[in-house]
């Protein structure tokens, strides 16, 4: 009986600990970036934050779905962007996604701007497509030059 206790009591604080892992913060991400975060993700769990420049990335899971969020050192919301399928993309980028895929792999992702204006990307593994949100190719990218 003993021993039971003492498991159960193991397994309370194994839990809290890994609850605790998600809402960790990051000391280097200012409290006015946090705090636009918080507000618009309330329910974001495993948050991990990278700098780029200028702008804060947040990479988080929002309802098991992977997300990432961008915001200025003011905690201006830049965009948001998470994984879709093919089949959510405009017509013409699935089209474009079939026609050249020459590498085998690519990414499919949506994007909305802090306006509110939605955009598409595929990425592979050297170029990154990007789209209107009628489908029409804006530009390409290649990240690796």
């Amino acid at each position: 009986m003993k021993q039971i206790g003492v498991f159960i009591i193991c397994a309370a604080l194994s839990y809290q600990m890994y609850a605790q892992s998600d809402t960790i913060k990051d000391p280097g991400v200012p409290k006015q970036v946090e705090t636009s975060f918080e507000k618009n993700h309330p329910n974001a769990k495993q948050v991990n934050w990278i700098k780029e420049d200028q702008t804060y990335i947040a990479s988080y899971k929002e309802h098991n779905v992977n997300q990432w969020t961008s915001y200025d050192n003011l905690g201006k919301l830049l965009e948001n962007k998470w994984k879709i399928p093919v089949t959510e993309l405009p017509f013409s980028a699935q089209n474009h996604a079939r026609k050249n895929n020459t590498e085998g792999v690519q990414e499919y992702y949506k994007i909305t701007n802090f306006k509110g204006v939605v955009s598409y990307e595929i990425a592979t593994p050297s170029k990154e497509f990007f789209f209107d949100s009628a489908g029409a190719l804006v530009k390409t990218v290649e990240p690796n030059k």
